[in-house]
């Protein structure tokens, strides 16, 4: 597996800032990025984008001043490049391919992130898209229509 070089730089948005710290601790841990921002909203991380180009963003959906898929859209808008990871709480099957098709590149339920953000990391950052087991569990997304949909293997695992 190739993984891009370790001279990129990633944007970690969580309005919990537990949540985001545990999140950041695994990725300096992993030494994947050489450089890692965070910020607590949607706005904080519009700021942080018209200076910095990060090859990667995780974000939560659910925040206050600007949600998630909102900022997804407009990422994508100013560099469809940069690779985008929801993590978030499963709630509904609308959300998830509202995210996807919106553009982001993995899906990661947030009581299994600890165990699933390297492994989502690495894939996308190899051109994968991912969605974690949990998600996948929840969702019922082993449906064959919703892995063609989005281009998903059943391999993802």
């Amino acid at each position: 597996m190739r993984l891009l070089s370790a001279s990129k730089q990633v944007i970690v948005i969580d309005n919990n800032p537990i949540s985001r710290a545990h999140t950041v601790n695994n990725l300096k841990r992993s030494n994947i990025f050489l450089s890692i921002l965070e910020v607590a909203n949607g706005i904080e991380a519009l700021i942080e984008l018209k200076k910095e180009s990060p090859c990667m963003v995780i974000t939560e959906i659910h925040m206050p001043r600007m949600g998630g898929l909102e900022l997804i859209r407009f990422v994508k808008n100013k560099n469809p490049f940069i690779k985008i990871i929801v993590l978030t709480k499963c709630r509904n099957k609308i959300e998830i391919r509202d995210i996807l098709a919106t553009g982001a590149n993995a899906f990661i339920c947030k009581e299994e992130s600890k165990k699933n953000i390297l492994t989502a990391v690495k894939k996308v950052l190899n051109g994968t898209r991912y969605i974690s087991p949990r998600a996948i569990e929840v969702y019922n997304l082993n449906a064959p229509i919703i892995l063609k949909e989005y281009n998903l293997k059943t391999t993802l695992l």
